[in-house]
């Protein structure tokens, strides 16, 4: 799957954000796998992207504001 993601090292640079393949992830338990189809960043990933809060985790995939279809769920 396609995926933006931070790269901290170059904040401050043009290319922070870059497209990449990351891997599909597994479907837990309790959760369904969406496939995104319009995404939205919070101003709290803004943050995060601009160096006014911490990176707490790498890689960094900003944005949890989605509108989506339910493709699987645990079998």
């Amino acid at each position: 799957m396609k995926a933006a993601i931070f790269d901290p090292a170059k904040r401050g640079t043009t290319f922070h954000l870059r497209i990449e393949d990351v891997p599909r992830p597994r479907v837990a338990p309790g959760n369904v796998l969406i496939k995104v189809l319009a995404c939205g960043v919070c101003r709290t990933d803004l943050h995060i992207v601009e160096g006014d809060m911490p990176v707490l985790r790498q890689p960094l995939i900003p944005g949890q504001q989605i509108v989506g279809e339910v493709i699987g769920a645990p079998t």
